[in-house]
């Protein structure tokens, strides 16, 4: 049996959360009912309006790939949502795409929340990360101007989502029973990504 650890993918240093980004790709989606179609569409009109091509598809690649991970419930669910929902929902699916922010959503985040403590410190990401490279050499070779780079982007991506808000502290999260139990109906272990205190695996408080 193979003991490979699986590399960590790192591409969430693309931006941010993409909130209003990826409701735009969804849009296309839903009207051309093809993920390829609507990547075209999307960079074709220039509708992400960036200022260069590659950025265009640089970010297409990254927000298409996250919206690939919800299941067609959550999909239609985010068309319709309310905007903390939809930042709730993009945060899930970035965790789903990327398991280093997982890890730090649910053994820093919850575990923070679970201890009574709502700041959220830069340090917290470097010493995270430094836990982590112990077993993915991948992030060992990592500049650390790189690794300020994707901390950086990490704390805006969960601001963006309305995880922490502008001084780094954590935000409870209130979700409707909708939500919880769609989210719990896909997979329970989701909703230990959002900062909720007593939570049950049957998505109530």
């Amino acid at each position: 049996m193979s003991n490979t650890v699986t590399a960590y993918n790192m591409s969430f240093s693309t931006g941010g959360l993409f909130l209003n980004q990826s409701l735009i790709i969804a849009d296309c989606f839903v009207r051309e009912a093809d993920w390829t179609k609507a990547r075209k569409l999307v960079i074709d009109g220039n509708l992400l309006q960036t200022r260069t091509l590659s950025s265009a598809k640089r970010q297409c690649q990254e927000i298409i790939a996250r919206l690939k991970l919800l299941s067609k419930s959550e999909f239609d669910y985010l068309l319709k949502a309310t905007s903390p929902e939809q930042g709730y929902l993009l945060w899930i699916a970035c965790c789903r795409r990327h398991a280093f922010v997982r890890g730090f959503a649910v053994e820093v985040i919850r575990e923070r929340m679970l201890s009574l403590r709502s700041d959220l410190e830069l340090v917290e990401f470097d010493v995270f990360f430094n836990r982590q490279a112990q077993g993915h050499p991948e992030l060992d070779v990592i500049s650390d101007s790189t690794r300020r780079k994707l901390r950086q982007i990490l704390y805006r991506i969960m601001r963006e989502a309305g995880i922490i808000d502008s001084q780094s502290c954590i935000i409870p999260v209130v979700l409707t029973s909708d939500f919880k139990r769609m989210i719990a109906n896909a997979s329970p272990d989701d909703l230990l990504v959002l900062p909720i205190v007593e939570l049950d695996m049957k998505g109530t408080r």
